[in-house]
């Protein structure tokens, strides 16, 4: 925690150029961290790895998320399908449909 604190001090007293790099730095960790998430969960949805999501594979695991609520996860997963699969051929794709969440 005190060297926190000690950072956020020496932050204040750094350039603003310093700063800008510092901002440009942190934002492109971040990006990376988060498609490295959605690749996790990209995977762990396509469970015969044929490198898409299908509307039963979508289902599948909205209705683990959902509890056990298979009614809920198909209505969630016509929403999620109507909004991600722009091409409409039935599949997520990630490289293809992802690539606007980061």
């Amino acid at each position: 925690m005190l060297n926190i604190i000690t950072n956020l001090k020496e932050f204040k007293n750094t350039s603003l150029i310093q700063k800008v790099i510092l901002a440009y730095i942190a934002k492109h960790v971040m990006i990376k961290e988060r498609q490295e998430k959605l690749r996790e969960i990209f995977n762990i949805l396509d469970t015969n790895n044929d490198g898409v999501i299908s509307k039963d594979e979508l289902v599948i695991g909205l209705k683990i998320l959902n509890n056990g609520n298979e009614e809920l996860a198909k209505e969630d997963s016509e929403v999620i399908m109507n909004n991600i699969d722009i091409n409409k051929n039935g599949t997520i794709d990630y490289n293809g449909n992802l690539n606007f969440l980061y």
